[in-house]
């Protein structure tokens, strides 16, 4: 009642408002009204009867609706062709006002200006996304997808869909963001290869193994690579690539990415794709593709290309501990001379990611947790889309706490890593935590029944994927340590009889640290069940620890790994 009392024009200029929907400078608020000749009048007429208050007395102090109860009221009064209107004079106002993208796309859509809505909120995602507000440029995104959902516009909604999956994939929601590549890929031919691609490693990356090894094997196929069939042919096409990289070394021609062919650079980079993305789905066709990957890099030469391939050589290298000690060096010094010239963020994390692994491998753990402060600052505040990167940083860093007895800082960094990967519905990460480390935490407060029951319970929640080598593997180093400290002397040494074929069939023995880890946990077992047991039984598992205990010591690296910190 009081707003029908209102002279039109302080009525007109209240509409105008409480359509805004927020504050708004006098000038533009004038200018969007249909009268303005008498508004300062107007105005005064509305603070006077608390209808609006004002933040200073020019034309550029800001002034808003009293109270949310009179923007209701004001905007019941309205009809649909009325608020339009005011939506439509608000956004060519505070267009010509330069005002920010998101405002201008808000009145635009809700004037029916659908066009220059998606374009103002397209602005709008980019923008969030260079300030590193990666989950509201991705909200951005869907809101001009969804403007665009009666449109025919095959090109600009690719074009959105692969934003959307950029600042999803810098947002760490891997799955999320390889479903928004291949609806890109869907719509449009020019990058539908690349966009897969993309698609496949966010799918590999987060663990969602079932959705991203057929793309990956589709899109490997189309630039003429595939992946080996069995293990058998992906050793001997292994051996083939190590062979000729021995041969050709690491030297290579430096070449600038603008005059390479394109279609050279998406052969590297789905090698690239494949060799991070293969280790957690099979060990062997990762070591294969990891060869290819640093085979066409070299030959190619971009230098980023290069280093990125050079360093995961050196992550794979590093698992040979310290029987591959001169060429791993010689490999972190190469990547490093090349990272003083190409400058890129994410190669210096990537070297110091595998600079710390390589010290792991090798029990060097306190000279490893400096490495990996280094990745995690690199990756964390100077890169983007670097989910995978950190994941592999936060494993390395829990297992050289471990070995060091860091507990506290260990707990911690579990706690932070589990938080994390749920959030990003990273199956990857989640799994290699629950399964390798997470039962520590109970471990360290003397917990045992609830480390192994942990441990159950993560076997259960994704049983295919905990059937991988990897996790096999790490499954048993947990098991065994869980039944060791709860004092089951002949379980513990019961579960490495179990398991040890399937251990032994991964191939994972044949690496120098693996081979380490392995002997002294079965070892361990074995003597602890040795206190339990009597005559013949006691005998063999006495023998099994003296074998394994040699084992240890004839390793090329066993002073390094027996006498660290």
């Amino acid at each position: 009642t009081r707003v029908h009392g209102l002279p039109p024009t302080a009525r007109e200029l209240l509409s105008v408002l409480a359509v805004a929907g927020g504050p708004l400078t006098q000038r533009v608020a004038i200018e969007a009204s249909s009268s303005p000749s008498d508004a300062s009048e107007s105005l005064a007429e509305l603070r006077a009867q608390h209808f609006v208050r004002t933040f200073g007395p020019g034309p550029d102090d800001a002034f808003e609706v009293y109270h949310g109860r009179v923007r209701f009221a004001v905007l019941q009064l309205l009809s649909e062709e009325q608020r339009s209107g005011h939506h439509l004079a608000l956004a060519t106002t505070l267009q010509r006002a330069d005002a920010d993208a998101e405002t201008l796309a808000f009145h635009f859509a809700r004037c029916g200006r659908t066009d220059a809505a998606v374009t103002y909120l397209r602005q709008a995602s980019r923008l969030a996304a260079q300030a590193l507000a990666f989950r509201r440029a991705a909200d951005l995104a869907r809101q001009a997808l969804d403007l665009l959902e009666t449109s025919d516009d095959l090109v600009l909604r690719s074009a959105l869909e692969a934003e959307l999956g950029e600042a999803l994939s810098n947002d760490g929601h891997g799955a999320d963001a390889a479903e928004a590549y291949l609806r890109a890929a869907a719509t449009t031919s020019d990058d539908a290869l690349e966009l897969r691609r993309r698609g496949a490693e966010q799918y590999l990356r987060s663990g969602h193994a079932a959705e991203g090894l057929p793309l990956l094997t589709e899109v490997l196929e189309a630039v003429g690579l595939g992946l080996a069939r069995s293990p058998k042919r992906a050793i001997g096409s292994w051996l083939l690539q190590r062979a000729s990289i021995a041969l050709i070394g690491t030297k290579f021609t430096p070449q600038s990415e603008a005059e390479l062919d394109p279609l050279a650079l998406l052969r590297v980079d789905i090698c690239w794709t494949a060799a991070t993305g293969l280790p957690a789905v099979d060990v062997l066709l990762g070591q294969d593709m990891q060869a290819k990957h640093l085979r066409l890099a070299l030959r190619l030469g971009e230098p980023r290309r290069v280093a990125r391939a050079l360093s995961l050589e050196i992550l794979y290298g590093a698992t040979s501990g310290t029987r591959n000690l001169e060429r791993v060096n010689a490999v972190i010094a190469r990547v490093g001379g090349i990272a003083e010239d190409v400058r890129s963020p994410h190669v210096d994390g990537l070297l110091a990611l595998a600079s710390a692994a390589a010290c792991v491998y090798r029990g060097e753990f306190s000279e490893s947790i400096e490495f990996l402060a280094r990745a995690e600052d690199t990756f964390r505040n100077h890169c983007t889309g670097a989910a995978w990167e950190l994941s592999f940083t936060n494993t390395f860093d829990v297992l050289a706490r471990l070995y060091r007895g860091d507990f506290a800082r260990l707990v911690a960094t579990l706690e932070v890593a589990t938080n994390d990967a749920r959030a990003r519905d990273d199956l990857f990460t989640m799994l290699m935590v629950r399964i390798g480390y997470d039962y520590l935490r109970h471990i360290i407060a003397d917990q045992p029944d609830r480390a192994r029951a942990q441990l159950e319970a993560a076997q259960a929640w994704r049983p295919e994927e905990a059937a991988n080598p990897t996790f096999r593997f790490t499954m048993l180093m947990a098991l065994g340590r869980i039944e060791r400290y709860a004092g089951r002397r002949a379980e513990a040494y019961a579960c490495f009889v179990e398991h040890h074929a399937a251990v032994r069939k991964s191939m994972m023995l044949t690496k120098q640290p693996f081979l380490l880890y392995f002997c002294f946990e079965r070892g361990s077992g074995a003597l602890w069940a040795a206190h339990a047991a009597q005559g013949a039984e006691r005998e063999t598992l006495l023998a099994v620890a003296r074998k394994d205990c040699c084992l240890l010591y004839t390793s090329d690296a066993a002073d390094d790994l027996l006498c660290v910190d």
